[in-house]
């Protein structure tokens, strides 16, 4: 049987034989589809067209929601898959042992991908690229991605993230020409690791919430499939603060717990990961801010993919929108959303307890706009991550900060005065510094230096874990922090 598939300006032709699930058939053959809710049917990112042909499922919104359609005979299909990118700003010029060669840095992020070429003797970055995470369409986050994972799907979620790393090192090795790479260096999340090299990740996902691994993990190149001679994961803290917020700290510096002052990594993405260094002590969190800040949950969320809203402006009171990349409005992304409850907050759209003054929804462009639900979404997002801040200031006996990092994709591209009016980034630090992608810098810098990457070790070994879901403090502020 023949299904024809219609995306952008392309169309191709999938065989499939008997009666298939409509998702499944469109991720085998390569089509970057989003199904944040991991294919439960409630998300509606993966809808589909149908031109011609049958079709069998929930429909939405005149779409088929291809996670609960079956497709049994020939049919024709207009699908609408993800497009984009991840953050690269932020690795630059690294410290060096002086060591021949090349290296790739690859932050492997639940959202993006990003990856550094790296000339290990001189520490200069030769160039970077990045994607969006293909184990998108297994789940917004990584507990829905153990799921599926433990459901038969793990040589899968493996799969697809090492044919991105191989296709942009085959694309490194083809346009700078540098011969081969010597290592892969990793910076991820505790799971994203787990995932990518096909480990056991169900002890992440329930009580006690134990890894297969924490330390530094080192593999041939040839044992996982991919275009190196070694691959080095690096050191996590724990289950829920990885070797991304790890190197990030490290790179950052003073993250050591001897610096004068106190200072903090915020790691804005799927998930709020918060490294604190005070007095002598570091710890750390993981806040459940949950994916809304990805455009997970968002009735028109969407990551920051080509034509994704993110800036909401009012000038000469006319409402003024840009997009990723200039394109037509698709949706909204973290930062567009910011701008727009700060905007609703300033104009009187919605009160400080976030309900709408009057109506439902607040219109941006044609087809885009924030509703009731979204703006409790970005609530709880904002609110996870305020009390987890405030939760980690008083475990270390300090009120204030004197420097406040700010890294990670969406941090990057926030308008910090709309992220303090929406109460995403408080008044807690007397410096606040944008640290782009920390996470691919400080992975950069573990490839070439021996030192750097033991310090991130000691650093993993040293940092202390606080579980926000025994804090009174953060019960507390979680709360509070939910009004605007």
């Amino acid at each position: 049987m023949l299904l024809i598939v219609h995306s952008g300006k392309t169309v191709r032709s999938v065989f499939f034989g008997g009666k298939r699930n409509l998702l499944s058939l469109l991720r085998e053959n390569g089509f970057a589809i989003s199904a944040n809710c991991g294919g439960n049917g409630t998300c509606g990112k993966c809808g589909v067209k149908l031109l011609s042909g049958a079709l069998s499922g929930e429909e939405k919104g005149g779409l088929y929601l291809s996670c609960k359609t079956e497709i049994a005979a020939d049919a024709e299909i207009e699908v609408y898959e993800t497009a984009g990118g991840g953050l690269t700003a932020g690795a630059d010029a690294v410290k060096t042992d002086g060591e021949g060669g090349f290296g790739v840095a690859f932050d492997l992020g639940t959202t993006t991908l990003a990856f550094a070429l790296v000339d290990l003797e001189s520490g200069r970055i030769l160039d970077k690229k990045s994607c969006l995470n293909p184990q998108g369409a297994f789940g917004a986050d990584v507990i829905s991605r153990i799921k599926a994972a433990s459901e038969g799907a793990r040589g899968a979620l493996s799969a697809c993230v090492k044919e991105k790393a191989n296709e942009c090192i085959a694309a490194f090795l083809r346009e700078r020409r540098v011969g081969k790479i010597r290592r892969l260096g990793v910076a991820g999340n505790t799971a994203m690791l787990h995932l990518f090299i096909g480990a056991d990740a169900s002890g992440i996902g329930r009580a006690p919430f134990t890894p297969s691994f924490l330390k530094t993990q080192r593999f041939s190149g040839e044992e996982h499939g991919l275009q190196c001679e070694e691959v080095v994961l690096f050191p996590s803290a724990h289950s829920f603060v990885g070797s991304d917020v790890v190197c990030g700290a490290y790179r950052c510096g003073g993250f050591t717990g001897e610096a004068k002052g106190a200072r903090a990594l915020l790691d804005i993405g799927t998930n709020g990961e918060i490294m604190l260094s005070a007095g002598g002590k570091i710890v750390c969190t993981s806040t459940a801010a949950g994916p809304a800040l990805e455009g997970a949950n968002i009735e028109c969320g969407t990551g920051g993919v080509y034509g994704a809203v993110d800036s909401v402006k009012r000038v000469n009171g006319k409402l003024v929108v840009t997009t990723v990349g200039g394109g037509a409005p698709c949706g909204i992304c973290g930062a567009g959303l910011t701008d727009a409850v700060a905007l609703m907050l300033r104009e009187g759209i919605v009160d400080e307890t976030g309900a709408f003054a009057r109506g439902g929804r607040f219109d941006i462009a044609a087809g885009v706009y924030v509703s009731q639900k979204d703006v409790r979404e970005f609530q709880l997002a904002k609110s996870a991550i305020a009390a987890g801040l405030a939760a980690l200031l008083a475990r270390a006996g300090v009120t204030r900060l004197d420097t406040l990092c700010v890294a990670g994709g969406l941090g990057f591209y926030l308008d910090m005065e709309s992220a303090r009016r929406a109460g995403l980034i408080e008044d807690v630090a007397d410096r606040v510094f944008v640290v782009g992608n920390s996470s691919l810098g400080g992975a950069a810098e573990c490839l070439c230096s021996a030192a750097t990457l033991k310090g991130c070790e000691a650093l993993a070994e040293k940092a202390e874990y606080i579980d926000l879901s025994a804090d009174a403090v953060f019960a507390e502020k979680y709360m509070e922090k939910m009004y605007f």
